[in-house]
């Protein structure tokens, strides 16, 4: 079975006509937002915006920093995932909901808990591989990438 590039291509863009500025948004307003959680745990614990003021932190508030940042990873990640499902909803049924109503669909319709948990996983997972030497944590972080789209299939 050969695939046809030149008809796939037709049918993308026949479902992107008229969909751009959703499409552009669903990809930028995520990275605004991520951005924002980078800066708020910055100034949170450093009292600043840069990054480099660490070593004026003491080690109870580099541990705080610590943990605020994988709280704040975590919700990147899933609103990363929240991305992905709103792509694979408006590929599959080219149901194209509000924006933000999409990005944050990993915290709704019920994927909240098998989102965090199947990316606390994979996030897991991928860094003790990656203590083993720095290869096998790439191999494993391309084996786990595929993980959301097996997730959402199987809760849909």
């Amino acid at each position: 079975m050969e695939i046809n590039r030149k008809e796939l291509r037709q049918t993308a863009r026949k479902q992107l006509k008229g969909n751009w500025l959703w499409v552009i948004g669903l990809l930028i307003i995520p990275g605004i937002v991520n951005l924002f959680l980078e800066y708020i745990t910055n100034y949170v614990w450093t009292g600043s915006f840069n990054t480099y003021n660490l070593s004026l932190v003491s080690w109870w508030q580099g541990l705080g920093w610590s943990i605020f940042t994988i709280i704040t990873g975590l919700i990147a990640t899933m609103i990363a995932w929240g991305v992905q499902y709103a792509t694979l909803a408006f590929r599959d049924t080219g149901e194209k909901p509000n924006i933000f109503k999409a990005i944050f669909s990993s915290f709704t319709n019920g994927y909240f808990s098998k989102t965090f948990l199947t990316s606390l996983l994979t996030t897991l997972f991928t860094f003790f591989w990656g203590l083993l030497l720095i290869v096998p944590g790439i191999i494993k972080s391309f084996s786990y990438a595929m993980a959301p789209y097996i997730m959402k299939d199987m809760i849909d």
